[in-house]
Formats: C-alpha cells, structure tokens, sequence
C-alpha cells in the first residue's frame, strides 16, 4: 500500500504551533478577526469583574500570611 500524504496535515500543524506560540508571547498578530474579538471581550469580562471585586481567587490562595499555618483544636 501507497504511504498516505500528510504533507498538508504536516503544514497545518505547523501553522497552527507558530500561532499558538506567537499567542504565548502576547503577540496578536497571528491571530484572525474573530479570534481577536474573542481574546479581547474576555479580556474585557475580566477586568471589569476585577474591578467590580467579583473576581474569583485562585483556590491555592489563601487570606492568611504565608509562614503561617493554622493547627486544627
């Protein structure tokens, strides 16, 4: 049997890793109209959550200083 042609499989690939690396490093240019809107509207829904404290805290934070910890009893 012939090998199958993944040449096309291959470049999209690449493509799509030059973009998501590009997108790592804050670039936006690789990224499309409507990926762009999608990036900044929830980039918008963020901030204003931030700044409405409606933000949620990361579950490994905690309110209590780091060198402490509390003994149950």
């Amino acid at each position: 049997m012939p090998k199958p042609n993944t040449s096309r499989l291959d470049r999209e690939i690449q493509l799509t890793t030059r973009k998501l690396e590009a997108v790592r490093n804050q670039e936006m240019w690789p990224l499309t109209g409507s990926e762009r809107r999608a990036v900044l509207r929830a980039l918008a829904g963020g901030s204003y959550k931030v700044v409405r404290g409606k933000a949620r805290r990361a579950p490994n934070a905690s309110s209590k200083p780091c060198g402490r910890r509390s003994r149950p009893g």
